[in-house]
């Protein structure tokens, strides 16, 4: 169990990437309640509840993707290869709901959303301006660039058989033999499939690591295509550094979420388990 023994005596601040977490539910929980919103639901409340469990802290930020994104204005095709229509308008609706209406109904004061912000903008916002010790919950390695020593990242389990993995800013210098903050400049010469961000033909990760650290080869072909693709990546470098620019401040304050608000909550959904 990781709890709060990762920063002292102090509980961290679980930064909950919401729309990550709740994504992973609406396809794992697909089979359960009326449709698929409902299961996405129980999920959602399931893990953020197993969440404060692990963690040893009910200290819970939670950061909301905006539906349409201001990297769109630099790059036309970003995230267009995502889930259809019908399905991204249902989930944006129960998002809302969750956002608007049963996050605070439960006393969670810190809800961040920003329109043409992302989830991982609004992350890496609170760690810039808030102090202490910070768990980002999400699967996104984006988020990799914010590891410090007082950051960390808790990437739930992907399937049945995971068992989830715990990263710190150690743990990636011993993976990948560079600093967090230089995670940013690999992925803008890899690219990024899942936000259809397209990279350097040819060139994954090791090579673009090699690249930056002056080990690669002049000679070799994936050196010569990434010194050829300086403007592509330069164009990439502002997708996918965080936060995207002019994010807003999101500044923590101190709640109290209330029990008795979460057992009459789950009550109403009809999911008497989680009360």
């Amino acid at each position: 169990m990781i709890q709060r023994t990762l920063f002292g005596e102090d509980a961290p601040w679980l930064v909950v990437d919401a729309n990550n977490l709740g994504c992973r539910a609406w396809y794992a929980m697909r089979n359960v309640g009326a449709d698929r919103a409902e299961g996405m639901l129980y999920g959602f409340f399931r893990d953020v509840r197993a969440l404060e469990r692990q963690f040893g802290t009910n200290k819970l930020a939670f950061c909301f993707d905006s539906r349409h994104s201001l990297r769109r204005q630099i790059y036309h095709d970003y995230k267009a290869n995502r889930v259809s229509e019908e399905d991204a308008g249902s989930r944006h609706r129960m998002f809302k709901t969750i956002r608007r209406e049963y996050l605070p109904r439960l006393g969670y004061a810190n809800v961040f959303h920003h329109k043409g912000y992302e989830a991982d903008d609004l992350m890496a916002s609170v760690v810039q301006h808030n102090q202490g010790g910070f768990v980002l919950v999400s699967t996104d390695k984006d988020l990799y660039q914010l590891l410090s020593p007082t950051v960390r990242i808790w990437r739930p389990p992907q399937g049945p058989h995971s068992p989830g993995q715990h990263v710190t800013d150690r743990s990636f210098k011993k993976e990948y033999g560079i600093r967090p903050r230089t995670w940013a400049k690999v992925k803008a010469i890899t690219g990024c499939s899942t936000d259809n961000v397209a990279g350097v033909r040819g060139v994954g990760e090791k090579y673009a690591i090699a690249y930056l650290n002056g080990t690669l080869n002049k000679a070799t072909k994936a050196f010569q295509a990434i010194v050829a693709s300086e403007r592509q990546t330069m164009q990439n470098r502002v997708l996918v550094r965080l936060p995207y620019p002019d994010c807003p401040e999101c500044r923590l304050q101190d709640d109290q979420p209330d029990q008795r608000a979460w057992n009459k909550l789950m009550t109403e959904l009809d999911m008497p388990s989680l009360t």
